[in-house]
């Protein structure tokens, strides 16, 4: 089996009309809506934080560590190019089951069942 992105959402930010303040210093969260490439009714949330080496490095300097999981790191704010990113490592995915691309997509992001999927 295989996933299939479905869509991209943001809570704090328009996808479409990205611009940060500052482009190279920039976090935002995202969440990816996938589900099976045979079964366009389901779908599954995988959310990702995308930022810049320069916003890692602040965060580094404040807390003195940064744990890394779900972490898309960018040299710029196209968006374009980060979704087409996510899209093709999400859809290179296969596994004989989706409970299999399940575990394999909550190795990339923090993925909504990822509990059921590793159990």
């Amino acid at each position: 089996m295989k996933p299939k992105v479905r869509y991209f959402d943001a809570v704090d930010a328009d996808l479409d009309d990205f611009s940060p303040e500052d482009p190279e210093d920039f976090w935002v969260p995202i969440q990816v809506i996938v589900g099976p490439a045979d079964d366009a009714k389901a779908e599954e949330l995988i959310q990702f934080t995308v930022c810049t080496p320069k916003a890692l490095q602040a965060a580094v300097a404040r807390e003195g560590f940064l744990m890394g999981r779900s972490l898309v790191i960018v040299d710029s704010a196209d968006m374009v190019r980060i979704k087409e990113f996510i899209t093709t490592e999400i859809e290179k995915i296969e596994a004989p089951t989706y409970a299999g691309v399940g575990v394999q997509l909550a190795w990339l992001g923090n993925f909504e069942f990822e509990d059921n999927a590793i159990s």
